[in-house]
């Protein structure tokens, strides 16, 4: 039976951008337009469906043949009713949103919040796989955050649940965007670093972001605040040193009251600058003495990037419509065949392939290659992450030199960062492994050598 085919959408405030997704997760294809400044929900609703018109034309598929919508809104969404309350930037307060998409397209709809929907994509399909349990951290412009408790999205009685971002973290502290004070967003979200930034120069400190924004200190991007951790510019490193620090004691509290198996941080700060944050938000929630005697609890960064609202909105929308297909590819059965071949779906390959997550079968295109010295093989970056399409759990390597193959620092970065296990074995372990185990899969098997 063929994947059923879905379209998630990410309503943003400067961009919407909708994808053409299979059941099991595949993006086919994938659209944006901007979105419309100032504008009321009728001019909002055209944008979004000339990016489904432009879909369906583009891959010839009849909009009869779409299965369901999910929308992600930056905004408060009722959960049961799909009626937005509450949008920043994007005129669609007080719409039912699903109602309006259900009419025009006859097919099933879901909507939710962007951060909400970003961590549900990363539990199907990115950083947190596999986890049951999962708070989600979006350092960007503000503070996004998404919960995720036993599988399921936490949303609270009128949908308003988990804005992290505005918990209150220090008593009497700087004012924040939503009337409070001293909540998280306005101690450590990327406004609250620039307000820093500008009082600091304002004082008489210098700093090399002044050169790199030409003096307009107004609105200070992600890829700056970069370059200049990247020269070691003695301000930034504080003042994000700081902001890391309070991160990580958010994460303590959220530790208290969830206790997760998996804090995910991603956004367009943690984009740019998650190398150096990261490791100093976790150094700050590892201090906590209480859960070094419970439990342990893995700080992690997204890893589907602008793909992870659409695919969570993707996995809502299936969930509503009881769609359970597409979770797990069903994989061929390999046997070796003596030591020089391997059977797959009746077809013998003598040489080097690879079987990717989604069950496609690939030749290599050459043999390993060695050092100068020949004594160790190594893959190349590039095709680990040509193999590990399609999002796997694991990646299985199988090879007659498994003691003499390598991977570059580069390759286990890649593999670490995208929660992707690694197993190196002889060729007839690494067969047993792939056929036994029940997780997403891809495996590399090196025949040749």
């Amino acid at each position: 039976m063929k994947d059923k085919l879905y379209i998630g959408i990410d309503v943003g405030g400067t961009k919407i951008a909708a994808a053409l997704v299979k059941g099991s997760g595949e993006i086919l294809s994938r659209e944006k337009l901007p979105t419309p400044p100032n504008s009321r929900a009728s001019k909002v609703l055209s944008v979004i469906s000339a990016l489904i018109t432009e879909l369906s034309v583009k891959n010839g598929i009849q909009l009869k043949n779409i299965s369901g919508i999910g929308i992600g809104i930056p905004g408060i969404v009722d959960a049961t009713t799909g009626k937005i309350k509450i949008t920043v930037n994007v005129g669609l307060s007080g719409l039912n949103i699903t109602s309006e998409l259900a009419k025009k397209y006859h097919c099933v709809v879901a909507a939710g919040n962007d951060v909400n929907l970003g961590i549900l994509g990363e539990k199907w399909l990115g950083a947190a796989r596999g986890a049951s349990n999962v708070v989600g951290l979006f350092p960007g412009t503000g503070i996004g955050g998404g919960i995720i408790a036993n599988n399921a999205l936490v949303t609270g009685a009128f949908g308003a649940a988990a804005e992290l971002g505005h918990m209150i973290m220090q008593i009497n502290g700087p004012a924040c965007s939503c009337g409070n004070r001293g909540c998280l967003e306005a101690l450590a979200g990327r406004w609250a670093l620039e307000r820093d930034i500008r009082k600091a120069v304002s004082q008489g400190e210098n700093t090399i972001i002044t050169q790199l924004t030409k003096n307009n200190l107004r609105t200070i991007k992600s890829k700056i605040i970069r370059e200049a951790l990247k020269k070691k510019d003695p301000l930034t490193v504080r003042l994000v040193t700081q902001m890391s620090q309070i991160l990580g004691q958010a994460c303590v509290n959220l530790r208290h009251i969830f206790d997760p198996e998996i804090i995910l941080f991603g956004g367009g700060l943690i984009e740019a600058c998650g190398k150096f944050i990261l490791p100093r938000v976790k150094k700050t929630m590892q201090k906590d003495p209480f859960f070094k005697r419970v439990s342990h609890c893995d700080i992690v960064s997204s890893a589907l990037g602008d793909n992870a609202v659409i695919l969570g909105a993707v996995a809502l929308v299936k969930e509503k419509a009881g769609d359970n297909s597409g979770c797990r590819v069903k994989s061929p059965v390999l046997n070796l065949d003596g030591c020089n071949a391997v059977t797959v779906n009746g077809k013998i390959y003598e040489q080097d392939m690879y079987i990717r997550a989604n069950g496609k079968i690939k030749k290599r295109g050459g043999k390993l290659n060695t050092t100068a010295k020949k004594t160790r093989l190594f893959i190349e970056p590039k095709e680990i992450k040509k193999i590990c399409r399609h999002n796997p759990e694991v990646l299985i390597i199988g090879t007659k030199n498994e003691q003499k193959l390598r991977l570059p620092q580069i390759s286990l970065d890649f593999l670490k960062e995208n929660c992707i296990n690694l197993a190196i074995l002889p060729l007839s372990k690494a067969v047993a492994l792939y056929n036994r185990t029940g997780e997403s899969k891809a495996i590399l098997l090196n025949i040749e050598h």
